[in-house]
């Protein structure tokens, strides 16, 4: 069986399956059952049904990848080289593709996670991944945006865990959630006569939100670019701003809503400044290595590799593209010697001589390589968009 075509496709419908259950109890929530009670079916049924698609996709993964203690450094990879030094240079107003020739201390091995729309795998028991597109959003220069997916032996795993242990929140909700099958009498909340606050119950309205917020975790778990993560953790936090604000008449819980939404939007801030700072050094957001109009182009994971050091120790390597990006100066000096006449081969030889003469320099004068601190902000940034969704110091606060 061809995983490539098969994981996609089930792990794509696995995400589907909440969104559609979403859609139906909002058209017709109310009139599911008595009360709107068989929205909480409708919803179980959907994640239950993702929850077979994933463990289904677990075992034809394990079909092929099983993992294993053996080495297998020597072995040949199914996946074609892929350049990696493409360099992003549109701030010197020239594009420059197919770099050929290694950074001085550039020890890629030329493995890429998968070359082609469909996806493709390299090694064997458990190292394989599979990246593609389902649908390309648009292509803005060399920004392109599409709905992708990246699949490894995380994803599939992830993707069990998410639907079972979601599985069993809806189980528990359907009872949980059972007073608001009937009209609710909140004596939480004092009306300005005296009164407590009487008002119908919404049981399907909070399996809406759930099934919402499942289809926003799937997404995320599959996601094959950054830009997907991104849109996929705010939809999470959209998700969590509903159902912390459910009862939202009690000034406790629409207070804790809006805390959560704001504390979180601050983490988000330091996420965008770090998608920022990785477009700015690296030209893409695609985790894996795809196929463009027929050159293969690689992804952050084959740009953001290691380096082996003589002492068998390893070292982060910075990426071309960031080099390149910190010494724009530099670089468009080069440039714009070789005269308005050069051509893109010219303008790529000249674009590594000077990356390799910066590294040189940086390495002789024991400094970080420029673009160093570039990549310490993408990584901090993102990483702050985690601390705020997992109330980490200091945004721990929601």
């Amino acid at each position: 069986m061809d995983l490539s075509s098969t994981l996609p496709m089930l792990l794509g419908l696995a995400v589907l399956l909440p969104l559609a259950s979403f859609f139906v109890i909002l058209l017709v929530g109310p009139r599911l059952g008595k009360h709107g009670s068989g929205a909480a079916w409708v919803a179980f049924g959907a994640i239950a049904g993702a929850g077979v698609l994933s463990f289904a996709s677990m075992a034809l993964w394990l079909t092929q990848h099983y993992p294993s203690g053996e080495s297998h450094h020597g072995e040949s990879h199914a996946a074609a080289p892929v350049n990696s030094n493409v360099l992003p240079l549109r701030f010197v107003s020239l594009k420059v593709e197919n770099v050929s020739k290694p950074a001085a201390d550039d020890h890629h091995d030329g493995r890429a996670h998968g070359d082609d729309h469909h996806g493709d795998a390299h090694g064997r028991h458990g190292k394989a991944a599979y990246t593609g597109e389902y649908y390309v959003l648009g292509q803005f220069g060399d920004l392109r945006i599409s709905i992708g997916y990246y699949i490894d032996a995380l994803t599939v795993c992830m993707f069990c865990m998410v639907t079972f242990i979601a599985s069993l929140i809806h189980l528990y909700a359907m009872g949980y959630m059972h007073d608001e099958l009937h009209d609710v009498h909140d004596h939480e909340v004092t009306l300005p006569g005296g009164h407590h606050l009487h008002r119908p119950g919404r049981f399907h309205r909070f399996f809406q939100a759930l099934s919402l917020f499942c289809f926003s975790m799937l997404g995320l778990v599959l996601a094959g670019n950054i830009a997907m993560v991104f849109c996929f953790w705010e939809l999470v936090g959209i998700c969590s701003y509903f159902l912390i604000g459910f009862y939202v008449e009690r000034k406790s819980a629409s207070t804790a809503a809006n805390k959560a939404f704001i504390v979180n939007r601050v983490g988000d801030f330091g996420m965008i400044i770090g998608l920022m700072a990785i477009w700015s050094a690296l030209g893409t957001f695609n985790f894996g290595d795809v196929e463009v109009d027929g050159r293969a182009r690689p992804g952050l994971f084959s740009l953001m590799k290691r380096t082996e050091n003589p002492d068998h120790t390893t070292s982060f390597h910075v990426p071309d593209g960031a080099v390149a990006f910190a010494s724009s100066k530099k670089v468009g000096e080069a440039v714009r010697a070789l005269g308005p006449d050069a051509d893109q081969a010219a303008i790529a030889e000249a674009t590594q001589r000077v990356i390799a003469e910066v590294r040189q320099e940086s390495q002789s004068q024991g400094r970080p390589t420029p673009g160093y601190w570039l990549m310490v902000i993408a990584g901090v940034g993102i990483f702050c968009g985690c601390v705020g969704k997992s109330a980490q110091f200091p945004l721990h606060t929601w």
